[in-house]
């Protein structure tokens, strides 16, 4: 007797923890996440004219501060703004 048998149902969630414990064992955990920052164009007086790029690589450390705990925000990247010498 068959019940269902091509019913397509979700996964339980015993299987999604199959699936985190293969991707541990098989992933380089140990090498970190970043989020890069750029720009294009030229810096002249000041004026960046070109876009300011922050390049996410899925950081999961990367989160607003309403979030709490221990994180890296946009506020890190001020003073490598600052050392390029944009203010516009």
């Amino acid at each position: 007797m068959h019940y269902n048998a091509k019913k397509l149902l979700r996964p339980a969630s015993i299987l999604k923890l199959l699936s985190i414990a293969l991707a541990f064992k098989n992933l380089d955990l140990h090498t970190p996440c970043s989020t890069k920052l750029g720009h294009t164009g030229k810096i002249e007086k000041g004026n960046l004219q070109g876009d300011l790029i922050i390049q996410g690589e899925s950081d999961p450390t990367f989160a607003s501060s309403r979030y709490g705990g221990i994180e890296r925000t946009l506020e890190e990247f001020v003073e490598p703004i600052k050392n390029l010498s944009i203010k516009k």
